[in-house]
This record gives C-alpha cells, sequence and structure tokens, in this order.
C-alpha cells in the first residue's frame, strides 16, 4: 500500500485509516450486529476474533488493525466485500482505490 498522508476513509459508519501497510479501523466505528449463520469460516474468524472489541451497541471500543481495508470492511458489515472500493476518502469522496493511486 502506499502513503496515507493522513486520509480518513469511511464504510456505512465506520472509519478506518491506512498506517504502515496495515488497515486501522477507527475506535467508535459502528459495527453490525446482525447474526448471520451462514458466515464463511473466514468471516465467522474475524467476528469471533475481534466482537469482544465490540461494546453493546455494536460500537468499536479501541482502535483494530487488519492486514488491508477488505478485512476491515468484511469485519464491519458480515459479509463479503471489496475494501478497495467500498472504503470512501472522506474529504475527496473517491474510493481507496483511485485515492491511492493518485497519491503513487
Amino acid at each position: 500500500m502506499t502513503k496515507n498522508n493522513g486520509k480518513i476513509f469511511i464504510f456505512k459508519d465506520a472509519m478506518g485509516k491506512l498506517e504502515d501497510g496495515n488497515f486501522v479501523l477507527l475506535k467508535g466505528s459502528k459495527i453490525s450486529n446482525v447474526n448471520r449463520t451462514n458466515y464463511s469460516k473466514y468471516i465467522y474468524k474475524l467476528k469471533e476474533n475481534y466482537n469482544k472489541y465490540v461494546n453493546k451497541s455494536g460500537l468499536l471500543k479501541a482502535d483494530l488493525v487488519f492486514s488491508n481495508p477488505s478485512a476491515a470492511a468484511i469485519f464491519v458489515c458480515g459479509y463479503s466485500i471489496n475494501g478497495n472500493i467500498a472504503w470512501i476518502d472522506e474529504q475527496s469522496g473517491k474510493k481507496l482505490k483511485l485515492s491511492l493511486e493518485e497519491n503513487k
């Protein structure tokens, strides 16, 4: 991943940023609490590992570091999604992928 330049990205009611090659989901982000019985193994594992950081209102209690934007987006919404197009630059309104390409 390229340099972030302090940009904040939004997806649904969540916020995140790129930091040291990872995607950081920020404290206070809203996480979907929909319980699906048909989660893929990957999504189930994400939820199992990180749900302890979500309060009863569905808000993230601490910043969480994910290896990529897709993993963070999947954790937020509970279904498979491409994080490069899901996360939107808060200032420019551009998708993460386009925002990063402009910074190359």
